[in-house]
């Protein structure tokens, strides 16, 4: 790839993110980072920094003694933001070939703390030990609920979910709500259980 190539990447990278609107400090984070998380599609929505920041500041735990997991990663912008804390270690699953793509490029700088799969979340062996998850409604109902069952219960685990469409299955899989915030469509509720 020479120059010109980059430049045109650029140019209909920048052409992309003003035809859907992105925010000043979303085209900030990319560029800063030198990544592509912007919405390239009408069904991919990366997860908004303002809503991310806050459930992040909501844990009330040392994140060095947790490995934190995104289900349905994307592009990779919430590992990311989460490789910018002391995680024990940071994984990303995602199902869609070309997001998975994306997103192995967006974090490689950081591939020492960083690993993404390219697997079905039902798929996805949940490591061993404390951990913190992130949803940002990747699936169905059907599909979480297996998810969920699937979950030891003997160990902490806790659960950022940002726009909970499926609340109700979390809750019902005996987490509880500890931190809420945001407002429709970033409504956000950490949750968790011991």
């Amino acid at each position: 790839m020479n120059i010109l190539d980059d430049l045109g990447q650029l140019a209909r990278y920048l052409r992309n993110r003003l035809r859907f609107g992105r925010n000043r400090e979303s085209l900030r984070f990319d560029l800063e980072r030198g990544v592509q998380t912007a919405k390239w599609t009408l069904t991919y929505e990366p997860s908004p920094l303002g809503s991310l920041r806050e459930m992040f500041d909501a844990l009330p735990i040392d994140p060095a003694a947790y490995t934190f997991c995104d289900l349905g990663c994307g592009k990779g912008r919430v590992l990311l933001v989460a490789a910018d804390l002391p995680f024990a270690h940071v994984i990303g699953v995602e199902v869609e070939e070309a997001l998975y793509r994306t997103a192995l490029r967006n974090v490689e700088p950081l591939s020492e703390r960083i690993e993404v799969f390219w697997l079905d979340a039902t798929q996805f062996q949940l490591p061993a030990g404390p951990l913190v998850l992130f949803l940002f409604n990747p699936f169905e109902g059907e599909v979480l609920d297996d998810i969920l069952r699937r979950m030891p219960n003997e160990r902490e685990i806790w659960l950022m979910y940002l726009n909970p469409l499926h609340g109700q299955l979390v809750s019902d899989a005996g987490f509880q709500a500890a931190a809420a915030g945001g407002a429709e469509p970033t409504h956000w509720v950490n949750y968790h259980r011991v």
